[in-house]
C-alpha cells in the first residue's frame, strides 16, 4: 500500500502538470522568468567551456555567481537543465519536488496513521495555497520537500543513520536555492523531539546540522563572502520585513482569496496586505484548502502527538510569518540566523505543515470512530465535501470539468461501499474525491503557467553594455488584468531588456536582477544613473533601452530600433571601452568618498580615478594605451597595454569583488578598487601582458571542509554496516 500510495503522489502533479510537461504551457510568475532561467543560462555556458561558474559577467557589469545561493550551482539538478530546454525542464523538476513533498509527508503520517489518513494528510499539505504558489520558486519549493523526509528521518536520529540522513537533507536544501528552508526544517525537527519528550533528538538534530553545515561548505563560505559584500548584509530591517502576513490575510485559511481574484484586479491581493517590494504578494494565498478544513476540527479538540506538533508548527510559522506586524517583538529579526533571511511570508509553510498534520490526525480520529452505524453520516460528509467543492470551484475549465467528473464518479463509488458497508474502502474513495476536488480548484498549470512561446531578444554588438533606464520605462506600464495581460507584459519584458534577460542571448548589462547586489556597485549606480555620460563613461554602456521622450532628450543617443510602444534602443559614442588609463588619481577613505568625487562636476573618467583602501600612494603617473582587451572566460580578462617609462594606472570596467587577481607580466600585483566599484592594476614601467583572474575567496576551504565532511559521513555509513555485521 504505502508503495502504491507514493506512486499516486508522483502521478497526481504529473497529471495537473501535464500541459507543462508536454510543452504547451511554461511557469512563468515573478523569479521564473526575472532570475532562474538568466542564471541558468549562465551556468550552462560555464559548464559547456568545462569551467566553474564562478563569475557572472553579463549582469550588473559582473557579480558572482557560484556564491549567489541561489543560482543553485552546486544543486543536484543542474544536469536537467544542461539536458532540456529551460522552461521543460523547470516544469519536470516542479512535478518530482511536489510529488516527492507530498510522498515526504505520507511515509511521515503513515508511521502513525492507518493509510486513508496519510493519504489525506499528505493531500492537505500538497494543496495547501503555500505549496502550490511554491511552485514559481523552484529552489523554496525543493527546500520544502525535503522538510517532511527530514521528520522521517528523525525518528532514527538516536542512530548513526538518522543523523546522517538528516545531515543529507539539510545540505539539500541549501544546495537546492534556498536556505531558509533548511532554517525551516531545523526548526520542525528541535519542536517534534521537545514535545515528544526526546532530548536526544535535538541533539541528533544539531549534529545534523552541524555535519550538514560542513558538506555544505562549498556553497555556504563563498555565499557568506558575497552576502558580506551585498547590500543585503546592509539592508535596513524594515526592508528584510517585506512581505510579512498581514493578519488579515488568516482569512485565506478558511475563504478562497477574500480579497481579490488570482488574475484579476486588484491583482491577487490588497495592496496594504501585502506590502512588498511590489504590489503582488510573494506567496498567491495562505488557503488549507477544502481537505484540510473538513478534518481540522477533529484534529484540534481530540489528543495525540500529531495534534502537539500540528498546534505547535501552526503558532511557530503564524508568529514568524508576521514579520513587522509583531510590534517590538520585529526586533527578533535583527538576531541570527532570521536576520540573514528575508520576506516573513514564506513562514507560512510553517503553517501549512501544521494544518496538514492536524487534518491527518482528525481524518484518523474519524475514521476509527466510523462503524456500520454511522454509514449514513460518512455519506452526508462525502457528499457535503463534494458540493462544497463544486461551489468553490464556479465556472470551470476543460480540466477542472473533467476532474470534477472524476470526483462524481469517485463519489458514487464511495456512497456504494457505505451502502454495502465497506466503509474503509468507501472512505478512502471518498478522500480520493475530495483530492481530485482540491485539485482541480487549485491546479496551478492553469494560473501559474502560460502558454508556451519562444521569445527572442535582439543581438547587440559585442563588446559593450546595455542600460534599461527602469524610472522612465515604468511611467509605460499598463495594469495587469488578467492572464492576456500577463502574457502581454512577459513578451514586453524580454523585448525591452527587462530584469537579467540579455544576458540569455550573450548581451553584456549594466543594470538587470540579482538578489545579491553588490553593495559598491549599487551606491555607485545610485548616484550615476540619472547621468547617462558619466555612466557610459565608467561602465562601457553603449546602448541604452528608453522612451522616445527621454531619448529626445539627449542629443548624443542616436535611435536603433523600436522594441515597443514608445521604447527604443539608443546608442551612444560617449563609452570608453572596456579598460583604459588615466594620468591622475585621487586617493579617497571610503566609497562613500568616492561617490562623491565621481558626481562632482570636475571628474572626468577618461583621465582620472579614486583609488580606494590604498596601502601606499601611487608613483607618478603617464598616459598609456589600452591595445586590446580579450574575455578568456566569465572572470578572466586578459589586456595588452602600450609599455611605459613611467608607472601607468589602467582602469578595468568590471565590478570589483573579494577574489580578484591580477598579473602584470607574469608577476602578480595588487587589484586595485577604483571609482568605488571598478577593477584597476598598477602597471610598472615596461609593464605589457595583463591578466585579470577571479577565484571565489574560501571555495578551496569550503571544498576542504566538504570533502572531509564527505567522508566523515562515508565512515558514518561503514560504522552502520559494520555494526549490522
Amino acid at each position: 500500500m504505502k508503495a502504491w500510495a507514493i506512486a499516486a503522489f508522483l502521478v497526481l502533479p504529473a497529471l495537473l502538470l501535464f500541459p507543462v510537461l508536454s510543452g504547451e504551457r511554461q511557469f512563468f510568475y515573478r523569479d521564473v522568468t526575472r532570475q532562474y532561467q538568466p542564471l541558468q543560462a549562465q551556468l550552462d555556458r560555464a559548464w559547456a567551456d568545462q569551467s566553474l561558474p564562478l563569475w557572472n559577467a553579463s549582469t550588473q557589469g559582473g557579480v558572482p555567481l557560484l556564491a549567489n545561493v541561489h543560482a543553485g550551482a552546486l544543486a543536484p539538478w543542474f544536469p536537467v537543465f544542461r539536458m532540456l530546454p529551460f522552461h521543460l525542464a523547470y516544469g519536470l523538476l516542479v512535478t518530482l519536488a511536489w510529488a516527492a513533498l507530498m510522498a515526504g509527508a505520507f511515509v511521515f503520517l503513515r508511521g502513525r496513521l492507518p493509510v486513508m489518513a496519510s493519504v489525506l494528510g499528505a493531500l492537505s499539505f500538497g494543496f495547501t495555497g503555500v505549496v502550490l504558489g511554491a511552485t514559481s520558486y523552484l529552489p523554496f519549493l525543493a527546500g520544502l520537500a525535503c522538510i517532511p523526509w527530514q521528520l522521517v528521518a528523525l525518528r532514527r536520529a538516536d542512530r548513526l543513520t538518522g543523523v546522517s540522513w538528516l545531515a543529507v537533507l539539510f545540505t539539500l536544501q541549501v544546495l537546492t536555492g534556498d536556505p531558509s528552508t533548511a532554517l525551516m526544517g531545523g526548526l520542525v525537527c528541535v519542536v517534534a523531539a521537545l514535545l515528544e519528550g526526546r532530548g536526544r533528538g535535538v541533539s541528533s538534530a544539531l549534529a545534523a546540522g552541524l555535519l550538514a553545515l560542513g558538506l555544505s561548505a562549498v556553497q555556504l563560505l563563498p555565499a557568506w563572502t558575497l552576502y558580506e559584500e551585498s547590500a543585503r548584509s546592509a539592508s535596513s530591517l524594515d526592508s528584510r520585513l517585506a512581505w510579512s502576513f498581514h493578519p488579515a490575510r488568516t482569512l485565506e485559511w478558511l475563504v478562497r482569496l477574500p480579497y481579490g481574484e488570482l488574475l484579476e484586479p486588484p491583482y491577487f491581493t490588497r495592496w496594504d496586505l501585502a506590502a512588498g517590494p511590489d504590489a503582488q504578494p510573494f506567496l498567491l494565498e495562505h488557503g488549507w484548502g477544502l481537505l484540510a478544513l473538513l478534518m481540522l476540527g477533529a484534529g484540534l479538540f481530540t489528543r495525540g502527538p500529531l495534534r502537539r506538533l500540528g498546534v505547535a508548527l501552526v503558532a511557530l510559522g503564524f508568529f514568524l510569518s508576521l514579520g513587522r506586524h509583531l510590534g517590538p517583538l520585529q526586533q527578533l529579526f535583527t538576531l541570527p540566523p532570521l536576520s540573514v533571511f528575508r520576506f516573513p511570508e514564506r513562514y507560512g509553510a510553517l503553517v501549512a505543515l501544521g494544518s496538514a498534520l492536524l487534518s491527518a490526525h482528525g481524518a484518523g480520529v474519524l475514521l476509527d470512530a466510523f462503524t456500520l452505524r454511522r454509514r449514513w453520516a460518512a455519506g452526508w460528509l462525502v457528499m457535503g465535501a463534494l458540493l462544497a467543492g463544486a461551489a468553490l470551484m464556479g465556472a470551470a475549465e476543460p480540466v477542472r470539468q473533467a476532474m470534477l467528473s472524476t470526483a462524481s464518479l469517485l463519489a458514487v463509488a464511495g456512497l456504494l461501499g457505505l451502502l454495502l458497508a465497506r466503509v474503509r474502502w468507501a472512505w478512502l474513495l471518498s478522500v480520493l474525491a475530495m483530492g481530485a476536488v482540491e485539485a482541480a480548484h487549485a491546479v496551478p498549470a492553469s494560473v501559474l503557467t502560460l502558454p508556451a512561446e519562444t521569445l527572442e531578444t535582439r543581438a547587440l554588438a559585442p563588446g559593450h553594455r546595455l542600460w534599461r533606464e527602469n524610472a522612465a520605462l515604468r511611467k509605460l506600464e499598463r495594469p495587469v488584468r488578467g492572464a492576456d495581460d500577463f502574457a502581454r507584459e512577459r513578451r514586453l519584458l524580454h523585448a525591452t531588456w527587462a530584469s537579467a534577460t540579455p544576458g540569455l542571448h550573450g548581451v553584456d548589462e549594466l543594470g538587470g536582477f540579482s538578489p545579491v547586489a553588490l553593495r559598491r556597485w549599487q551606491r555607485v549606480i545610485q548616484a550615476t544613473a540619472g547621468r547617462p555620460v558619466l555612466l557610459s563613461q565608467l561602465f562601457d554602456v553603449c546602448s541604452f533601452v528608453s522612451t522616445r521622450e527621454r531619448g529626445q532628450r539627449q542629443p548624443d543617443w542616436a535611435p536603433v530600433a523600436q522594441l515597443a510602444d514608445e521604447t527604443f534602443l539608443y546608442e551612444t559614442k560617449a563609452c570608453l571601452g572596456r579598460a583604459w588609463a588615466v594620468s591622475s588619481v585621487v586617493e579617497v577613505a571610503d566609497t562613500e568618498a568616492a561617490v562623491q568625487h565621481l558626481v562632482s562636476g570636475g571628474f572626468t573618467p577618461s583621465t582620472m580615478a579614486t583609488r580606494e583602501d590604498s596601502g601606499e600612494p601611487l608613483p607618478p603617473l603617464a598616459p598609456t594605451t589600452v591595445e586590446s582587451i580579450v574575455r578568456k572566460g566569465a572572470g578572466q580578462l586578459e589586456l595588452v597595454v602600450s609599455p611605459s617609462a613611467q608607472w601607468a594606472l589602467v582602469v578595468v570596467s568590471e565590478t570589483w569583488a573579494p577574489g580578484w587577481r591580477v598579473w602584470v607580466d607574469g608577476v602578480e600585483r595588487p587589484v586595485e578598487l577604483l571609482d568605488g566599484t571598478l577593477l584597476g592594476v598598477a602597471v610598472p614601467p615596461g609593464g605589457r601582458a595583463l591578466r585579470f583572474d577571479y577565484g571565489e575567496p574560501l571555495l578551496t576551504t569550503g571544498a576542504a571542509l566538504s570533502s572531509s565532511s564527505v567522508l566523515l559521513l562515508a565512515l558514518l555509513w561503514l560504522r552502520r554496516r559494520g555494526v549490522r555485521t
